[in-house]
């Protein structure tokens, strides 16, 4: 797989697991990525934080009116021979309207640099400040993209 094509390649991988990414709760689509971050990994992303992934929550406005957001990002750092190493992002965020319980809710995030602390990153991501009260919860949106950053 390469990072271009991973938008395709992890819709098929949750899919061959029972999982609608579109329709999922944060918990099965947090634990896709995880598993897909361990089995599958990216042609030429090689060294220190080559692929990473990133868990993000908090209260946002991005102009379409308020919301909170879980999203777990899967980083990819593809090496060059030019030197212009390429960075480019997998994000599956969960939108849900905003509550009072939501917004007392402070942002953070969490990391995981390697596939050999993908098990202890995915607990602490169930256990999270904000993720506790959404995991299991119907997100008013699920969206899947690939960029370049």
């Amino acid at each position: 797989m390469t990072p271009a094509n991973s938008h395709a390649a992890f819709i098929a991988f949750a899919a061959q697991r029972g999982v609608t990414l579109a329709r999922s709760t944060p918990r099965s689509g947090i634990g896709q990525m995880v598993s897909f971050y361990q089995v599958i990994r990216a042609d030429g992303c090689t060294g220190p934080d080559g692929e990473m992934l990133l868990l993000q929550w908090g209260p946002h406005d991005w102009g379409a009116g308020p919301s909170f957001e879980l999203s777990i990002t899967r980083q990819f750092i593809e090496q060059r021979a030019r030197g212009d190493d390429a960075l480019s992002q997998l994000r599956l965020t969960y939108r849900f309207q905003p509550s009072p319980a939501l917004r007392a809710l402070s942002d953070g995030e969490l990391w995981c640099h390697e596939p050999a602390g993908a098990i202890p990153f995915h607990e602490l991501a169930l256990s999270t400040v904000a993720s506790p009260k959404l995991v299991d919860a119907a997100a008013a949106e699920v969206e899947l993209t690939y960029s370049l950053v």
